[in-house]
């Protein structure tokens, strides 16, 4: 039977798989410890990590070090973060991936079914190491495919801010650039 198609009765969704080098369950208190490659699953969720602690009846995981999150359209590396499967919602520190389309990075990032939040945030579609354009904000909300709104936000050109604004609303649904073009007629 493949993973994806074991199903609790009750609730109809998939179980919470924790996989690691060493584990430590408590059934009586729900507490779950797992250390060494540690793959936590539950479709469409994932979550790797080297120390995980949890507690099942509360659906809530801690990670410790660096850590990767990975859901269709996401997939996002950091440090030291929270998880709760049931709410589908977390936090991690200084993480940095990509979101549908778009680079992302931030000092923390909140992750809720369908937005993130960053926290003195970068977004952009540029993939370079020092990207060609990007904005920041001191916080930005994404909904990846759809929205973003950056607060405190700055137009950058390689390292160079070009505009900055209180708040920019952009459409990520557009393919056309927000930033000037050089051109002639």
């Amino acid at each position: 039977i493949a993973k994806k198609d074991i199903k609790d009765p009750k609730t109809n969704k998939n179980p919470i798989i924790v996989e690691g080098k060493d584990l430590y369950y408590n059934d009586a208190t729900g507490a779950v410890y797992a250390t060494g490659d540690v793959v936590i699953l539950q479709d469409p969720s994932k979550i790797t990590s080297q120390i995980v602690k949890g507690n099942t009846k509360t659906s809530d995981l801690w990670f410790e070090g660096s850590a990767v999150f990975t859901q269709p359209g996401l997939n996002i590396t950091g440090t030291d973060g929270f998880y709760n499967y049931k709410n589908r919602n977390g936090t991690m520190q200084q993480a940095k991936g990509k979101a549908d389309k778009e680079f992302v990075s931030g000092k923390d990032i909140q992750i809720y079914p369908d937005k993130l939040i960053l926290e003195d945030g970068s977004m952009t579609r540029c993939p370079a190491i020092v990207p060609d354009y990007r904005v920041t904000g001191d916080k930005i909300e994404l909904w990846p495919g759809d929205k973003m709104i950056a607060y405190n936000a700055k137009l950058w050109f390689k390292n160079t801010v070009i505009y900055s604004m209180p708040k920019y609303v952009r459409d990520l649904k557009q393919t056309e650039s927000d930033f000037p073009r050089i051109g002639y007629d």
